[in-house]
């Protein structure tokens, strides 16, 4: 076969056409004019990102107002009275004078990756070091206003700023801001250092604040990716040196050729993947039951418990029981005579066989195996092998991935759903490029069943995810000199397979809400819709400027969990992969990369109109796009790899493309093995204060046909008993049932009802 053509379903050479897709091909050396161009960009950034990342971060204006025994501090519009102020002796009450107003150093931040095996105190070094580039928030002046009011100004949102009030050394009160999170909080001061909290609220930040804040996030991104990438070219020019000059023109695959289906990669394409399965099983198994205890740790993930529980009776919903303010549970309806939890019936669904077997908490450990061996075929279909073992090296190693796989919650099943959609488009692409109609078909309807399931776990999640897609598969087809009716209908056939999973959601709305298009979702008012203005959230409502806000809390926390390194380096690979395709030679693959830009950039833009910042387990209105992320940062990886190779020389070459890239992997790997991983685990060992204790004694107690009460913190009271009412069985036939404490007289009431 020539370069530049491809095989018809008859064996005859069919023209390549200009937008073209190629299978399990690495790409070549990086071409000489994209070197310069990428070694100019990087030594830019370098010199100017840092320097510009701690000009442009967001202000933060305070008004701090002390008269007689009244003491109140506000922040846009947020204000927070310092308790019993009169107590305190009248100098404490005194503004502050400049060298009063402090800042609190980088391992007080909320994104410091906190180490977790001290022992190794080298890589904590390297965490720390990594986190002191991160701008910090400094105050920037005062001004008096008189009447005992004082404004002060703040910029940055690293670490927060103190102001003690009465001077340092004091015992008095201390204002604490944190633009990191939108937080402003009252302490009481000992040593000069916070030392317990009287009072906190929370702010909403300005858009504009937001914005400069997300723009310095993202410099500081870009220069460690810079470094990254210089770093690989310098080793690249050693092994230069030490093995030989450089060939005029590096090697490159001849465009439009194909891979073998017998080459090397795809002889083991059952082996890889099978393992990435099992390792994914594994990993997810053990955060599930040693670190998580095999119990749920949020009210979301008890509420999917008990749905899972009643399709694993074969129903939809139970009967409502008697006297019901006994079992109310967040996110779980009374609803007409029905007892059913409100999120979507996907989850639940594959729940139910893993409760039959005894074993639910392996659900989410076999999805992320899954999801691990279809990033990685994906990758290899795209982009080769060297990107797939990146992709899936980064993955196994991901503190987000382990700790997400051992929960109860639905992001892990939903990313194994993305992760299925994404194999199952590129190879409906490919086949339908090969004109093999059957198998584009057989594909898409693959593609579209995985994306419906995708729907009904997460509706928006798979609206983002999908939309994107959709519009790479349209530009796709506007494109196409030829060879449009096969992509059609291979596209066509991921709509068709999208309709089983969606006609099985409208079955369980008439199930339970009694209309076929109303969500049980909706039974707990507008708050929990997307979506900007009142009725959006909380009272004020969603907006734009809360969604910025949103996005860099998503960002900064994604440094933290995503692959363990320390931040900011922690997404140098993501920022290196959205270059990768500077240089390339031959082939071209920026319609892969578009695939992956759009699909994981439209789950991020959908979620900028969810009202939500809550960070559990990581940044988990993200997490679906693990799979584009993951291989997004593969290409970052493997362009070290195509940098180093392209100045390594001849001799060198083949073991630079691995040996480089890999050398920098090792290196920040060391830290997630021993820093991120261990103190993530000691994080969420007794995660949100539940523990299984109280189960288990009761377990051992040997209990029948008992019922149990349940103390509740005044404070927790959904927390208290979520931790217990999971356990129950939903039509309440169970050895024991668990219920609220709600007083003697109540509970007497309750056991009458139950001889």
């Amino acid at each position: 076969m020539t370069a530049g053509q491809d095989e018809g379903i008859e064996g005859r050479p069919q023209a390549r056409p200009s937008f073209y897709f190629q299978h399990g091909q690495d790409a070549g050396p990086i071409s000489r004019g994209g070197l310069r161009a990428l070694l100019v960009a990087w030594v830019v950034l370098l010199v100017a990102a840092l320097p510009l990342a701690w000009f442009v971060g967001g202000p933060t204006d305070v008004t701090l107002v002390s008269r007689e025994s009244e003491v109140y501090v506000e922040v846009r519009g947020t204000r927070l009275d310092l308790p019993d102020a009169a107590s305190y002796p009248p100098p404490a009450l005194t503004l502050p004078g400049q060298g009063d107003l402090r800042v609190l150093p980088p391992e007080q931040s909320l994104y410091r990756q906190a180490c977790g095996w001290p022992a190794l105190a080298i890589t904590c070094a390297l965490g720390d070091l990594a986190q002191a580039v991160r701008p910090r928030s400094d105050w920037t002046g005062y001004s008096e206003n008189g009447n005992g009011s004082l404004s002060l100004a703040m910029q940055g949102g690293r670490a927060a700023g103190l102001v003690p009030l009465g001077g340092p050394g004091t015992r008095g009160p201390a204002l604490l801001v944190r633009p990191e999170r939108g937080s402003v909080s009252w302490w009481r001061v000992e040593g000069g250092e916070p030392a317990e909290q009287l009072a906190s609220a929370s702010y909403r930040a300005s858009g504009f604040t937001s914005a400069r804040d997300l723009l310095a996030e993202s410099l500081v991104i870009a220069w460690a990716a810079s470094l990254l990438g210089l770093v690989a070219w310098a080793a690249g020019r050693v092994a230069r040196s030490a093995g030989g000059r450089a060939e005029a023109e590096p090697d490159a695959p001849p465009e439009g050729s194909l891979v073998s289906p017998r080459s090397r990669l795809l002889r083991g394409r059952h082996v890889v993947p099978l393992a990435l399965f099992t390792a994914g099983t594994l990993v997810g198994s053990a955060a599930g039951l040693a670190v998580l205890q095999g119990i749920p740790h949020v009210q979301d993930e008890v509420a999917y418990i008990f749905q899972g529980k009643i399709f694993a009776l074969g129903r939809s919903w139970v009967p409502e029981p008697q006297a019901p303010e006994f079992y109310a549970n967040a996110f779980i309806q009374f609803f007409e005579g029905r007892w059913f939890s409100k999120y979507p019936p996907g989850y639940p669904l594959l729940l139910a066989p893993g409760l039959w077997a005894g074993v639910p908490w392996l659900v989410n450990a076999l999805s992320a195996g899954v999801a691990l061996a279809a990033v990685y075929l994906a990758g290899a279909a795209m982009f080769g092998r060297h990107v797939a073992v990146w992709a899936a090296l980064l993955s196994l190693v991901s503190p987000w991935v382990i700790f997400m796989s051992g929960s109860y919650m639905s992001h892990s099943t939903t990313m194994m759903w993305a992760a299925l959609f994404l194999l199952g488009l590129v190879q409906a692409r490919l086949a339908a490029q090969r004109k093999t109609l059957g198998k584009a078909a057989r594909w898409g309807l693959f593609a579209g069943f995985a994306i419906g399931m995708a729907f009904i776990t997460r509706e928006w999640t798979a609206l983002g995810v999908g939309l994107g897609a959709g519009l790479w598969a349209l530009v796709d087809l506007v494109f196409a000199r030829e060879g449009r009716s096969p992509r059609f209908a291979a596209y066509a056939c991921i709509v068709v397979g999208f309709v089983p999973p969606v006609l099985f959601l409208l079955y369980q709305n008439h199930e339970l809400t009694g209309d076929w298009l109303r969500l049980a979702q909706d039974l707990v008012g507008s708050y929990d819709r997307p979506g900007f203005g009142p009725g959006h959230g909380d009272e004020i409502g969603h907006t734009p400027a809360q969604g910025l806000y949103n996005g860099l809390v998503y960002l900064r926390t994604l440094a933290t969990v995503f692959d363990g390194w320390p931040a900011p380096f922690a997404l140098a690979p993501l920022a290196l992969g959205l270059v990768a395709w500077v240089g390339e030679r031959g082939v071209r693959r920026i319609g892969w990369d578009a695939l992956l830009w759009l699909s994981g950039g439209g789950l991020v833009l959908a979620y900028f109109a969810w009202w939500s910042s809550t960070t559990i387990y990581g940044p988990r209105y993200w997490y679906e796009a693990m799979p584009f992320f993951l291989l997004v940062a593969g290409r970052g990886l493997d362009l070290l790899g195509r940098v180093s190779a392209r100045v390594a020389g001849a001799a060198w070459r083949g073991r630079a493309r691995w040996a480089i890239p890999g050398a920098i992997f090792a290196l920040f790997t060391l830290f997630t093995l021993t820093q991120a991983i261990p103190w993530q685990a000691s994080t969420y060992r007794y995660y949100n204060d539940i523990t299984p204790d109280a189960l288990w004694r009761a377990e051992r107690a040997g209990l029948t046909g008992a019922l149990v009460f349940v103390e509740l913190h005044p404070s927790r009271r959904n927390r208290d008993y979520g931790k217990a009412f999971f356990a129950n069985s939903p039509l309440l036939d169970g050895p024991a049932v668990y219920v609220r404490d709600l007083g003697r007289d109540a509970n007497a009431y309750l056991a009458s009802l139950h001889p």
